[in-house]
């Protein structure tokens, strides 16, 4: 156990073959150590594999100690993964937290969750990289994860820091913008977004649009609904389901 008390895995792993070599066989107690050796040294897949190894063996079919054992290292890891993305992000390390984000998704045994995307946001805004920070507001919203008002408030903080000189305006920009401040109910900021955007001649979208009627139902502005779809029925824009889904909860 002292082997993998100091995280040994390779050490401990040798010995494990000793074992067998000499003609003793593996306990239960052996593999569940041999699991936390690889487990406490993040290597996950091979923890995974020598629980696998027990299944066949009946005296050491893993038992929910072992179970346990691996969960734990796999709650550690993940743990570790977004401790050093943080750290790094609030010491504007920017390239060492996007290199450990990298290694958190290719080790394929600890996906980015709610707090990363939020440590990954603050990290980009505040350093005043909003194209960075929306490229991963994104890329998080495409593997399933959501902003809740936490990273709503980080991206309120970081457009007001930025204003319009640290980065070139875009419909992305725009909407993502609109949704931001839609969501913390600040009616006037996103109205005046808008204007600058129909004033910068961006054209908009049905995502812009939604964000919008989305906000105006939410603040009980029906004739500003009402406003809004006559100006998309004028427009060359294509209605899509999500647009249509819109208006239903806007109506509803």
């Amino acid at each position: 156990m002292l082997v993998v008390g100091c995280r040994q895995h390779e050490e401990a792993r040798l010995l494990y073959e000793v074992m067998q070599s000499d003609g003793l066989k593996p306990t239960i107690d052996v593999y569940t150590a041999l699991v936390s050796a690889y487990g406490q040294s993040g290597q996950l897949d091979k923890a995974f594999s020598a629980v696998a190894e027990m299944k066949p063996i009946s005296e050491c079919k893993p038992d929910v100690y072992a179970y346990s054992v691996l969960l734990i290292c796999c709650i550690k890891l993940h743990f570790t993964y977004n401790t050093v993305i943080d750290g790094n992000g609030k010491a504007k390390m920017l390239e060492e937290m996007e290199n450990t984000l990298t290694d958190m998704i290719e080790s394929g045994s600890s996906a980015p969750d709610l707090f990363t995307f939020n440590s990954i946001t603050a990290a980009y805004g505040s350093s005043g990289q909003q194209d960075k920070m929306e490229k991963w507001h994104a890329e998080f919203l495409l593997i399933g994860l959501r902003p809740d008002i936490k990273t709503f408030n980080i991206l309120i903080r970081s457009y007001e820091k930025a204003g319009e000189r640290l980065f070139s305006p875009s419909i992305v920009t725009r909407n993502l913008i609109i949704e931001t401040f839609g969501k913390a109910d600040d009616i006037e900021t996103v109205e005046e977004y808008l204007s600058k955007t129909k004033h910068l001649r961006i054209k908009t979208n049905t995502i812009t649009y939604c964000s919008l009627v989305s906000v105006y139902s939410k603040a009980g502005h029906i004739m500003k609904v009402d406003s809004n779809l006559r100006q998309v029925e004028n427009s060359d824009i294509i209605l899509d389901t999500p647009f249509s889904n819109c208006v239903v909860r806007a109506y509803g």
